[in-house]
């Protein structure tokens, strides 16, 4: 009976030291971040550019 709690108490001990080694970042995590940021910055610019396409088309301006 003591053998078994032993290992149940060393399996969770093993487990949490895992679980708490896999909340740090490490390099690849923060550079795909940045790749995250990059693409969703390069987004948001593609966007306002349609956007100013589009108004430039609806109001025929000649000053686009």
């Amino acid at each position: 009976m003591k053998s078994s709690i032993r290992n149940t108490l060393g399996i969770a001990f093993v487990a949490m030291a895992l679980l708490a080694g896999c909340e740090r970042e490490g390099p690849a995590e923060r550079t795909g971040e940045a790749l995250d940021d990059a693409a969703r910055e390069a987004g948001e610019q593609i966007e306002e550019a349609g956007e100013q396409i589009e108004d430039c088309v609806d109001g025929m301006e000649g000053n686009c």
